[in-house]
């Protein structure tokens, strides 16, 4: 472990959720797996507050971010336990990275849809648009485009939002009909939907910058 890795760790267990909140996401976005041991415990002892979700989602978000595999079998349980919506979103979105959802290994959201979890698909189809994931099982990648084909607007718009964001790369036969059912969308509407399609269709992706 790196010395900057190692002052943010201490800092995790600072008095102030602000000074934890600030290490996490400093973690989150330089991704050190050496940091995971320490996160996990933390974490544990965070979720025991529920007025500190926002430290909570940096604490998950920086394991995800970080691949660290050991706490895949406890955010499985978390993700049934139904935390504040954030947290459910962030359990979403690690898990889809520890399950292989980089290499494109849609499965994890899979499961979340047919799971009806509109929290962790959000969470899923976030990591999916932030980590450009191309999917390599057309089975998988059209599960999710049938799931993001059957919502109507105020239905989950943000998993709607990421999962836009998410297929530039996509084959374009495979994704044109949830362009199509997504583009009587205006920007009156609903903005973020409208400019996820617009990009899409240029197969553009959206810059994002980390919550």
């Amino acid at each position: 472990m790196d010395a900057a890795t190692r002052a943010l760790t201490e800092q995790l267990s600072d008095s102030k959720s602000a000074k934890r909140r600030s290490a996490a996401k400093k973690l989150r976005k330089s991704g050190d797996p050496d940091a995971g041991p320490a996160l996990l415990v933390v974490l544990r002892k965070e979720l025991e507050d529920p007025r500190t979700w926002e430290t909570q989602y940096q604490m998950i978000m920086a394991l995800g971010h970080g691949g660290h595999s050991a706490a895949l079998e406890f955010f499985e349980a978390l993700s049934r336990e139904g935390r504040v919506e954030m947290v459910q979103v962030a359990i979403g979105d690690a898990l889809f990275r520890l399950s292989g959802g980089g290499n494109g290994d849609l499965r994890k959201a899979v499961e979340f849809v047919d799971r009806a979890a509109p929290e962790l698909i959000h969470g899923a189809f976030q990591a999916m648009a932030m980590e450009r994931v191309i999917p390599c099982d057309v089975t998988q990648a059209q599960r999710v485009v049938d799931y993001g084909c059957s919502l109507e607007l105020g239905q989950n718009d943000w998993a709607v939002i990421w999962l836009l964001r998410a297929i530039p790369g996509w084959p374009q036969s495979l994704v044109e009909p949830l362009l199509r059912h997504w583009s009587t969308v205006s920007f009156a509407d609903q903005q973020q939907i409208h400019g996820a399609v617009e990009l899409a269709r240029r197969q553009k992706y959206f810059k994002w910058s980390p919550l």
